[in-house]
C-alpha cells in the first residue's frame, strides 16, 4: 500500500466525488507524506485539504465490495487556467516528462534497395547501417513493424544480413 505513488492530477473518490491532488508534502516532525488536494470543480475561494499517504492509498468497503479510496483519472486534462491559478497560489505546476521523438517521425523517409549502381548501393548500406540495425532491433523487440512496412522490413533484413556477412568475410581485414 505504501509503495503506491501519488502524482498531481485528478482522482475520483470511492463515493464519486472528484478531487485534484496539487502536490505531496512531508510532515517535518514525523516524516510522513501527505497529499494536498482540493475539490473539483474548483471553488472561487479555494480550500485545500490534506490526507496522509496511508489514508489516501487505503481501500474501503462499499456495499460489500472492496474499492480503492481514490482512483486516478487519466482521461481528465489539466487546463491552463488551473495551472496559472495554482502557480499564483504558490504551488508548482505539473511537471511534464520530456517527450521522446516518436520512431515513426524519423524512420519513415528511408528508401530501401533503390540505388542505381552497386557502388551507390554499397555506400547507402554503409551510411545507414547503424540506423537500419537500430530499426531492425526495435521491430524485433516490439514484435511488430514499427514505422516500416512488411515489404520494407524484408528488404531491411536482407540488407543487414548481406552487410553483416560481408563484414565477417570479405571486409574482415578492413
Amino acid at each position: 500500500m505504501a509503495e503506491r505513488k501519488i502524482r498531481a492530477g485528478y482522482y475520483r473518490r470511492y463515493d464519486g466525488k472528484v478531487v485534484y491532488v496539487v502536490s505531496l508534502a512531508t510532515d517535518a516532525d514525523t516524516g510522513e507524506e501527505s497529499a494536498i488536494w482540493t475539490t473539483y470543480p474548483f471553488a472561487a475561494v479555494p480550500r485545500y485539504y490534506t490526507s496522509s499517504k496511508k489514508s489516501f492509498c487505503a481501500f474501503v468497503e462499499v456495499n460489500g465490495e472492496r474499492k480503492a479510496k481514490y482512483k486516478r483519472l487519466l482521461n481528465m486534462k489539466i487546463s491552463g487556467e488551473v495551472i496559472e491559478r495554482l502557480e499564483e497560489e504558490g504551488f508548482r505546476g505539473p511537471v511534464r516528462k520530456r517527450q521522446r521523438p516518436q520512431p515513426d517521425e524519423t524512420y519513415d523517409s528511408r528508401k530501401y534497395q533503390q540505388s542505381l549502381t552497386y557502388y551507390a548501393y554499397a555506400k547507402d548500406l554503409c551510411e545507414h547501417y547503424n540506423f537500419d540495425r537500430s530499426k531492425y532491433r526495435l521491430c524485433v523487440k516490439e514484435k511488430r513493424f514499427v514505422a516500416i512496412t512488411k515489404s520494407n522490413f524484408a528488404k531491411l533484413k536482407e540488407d543487414l544480413q548481406f552487410l553483416d556477412n560481408a563484414l565477417k568475410t570479405v571486409l574482415a581485414a578492413y
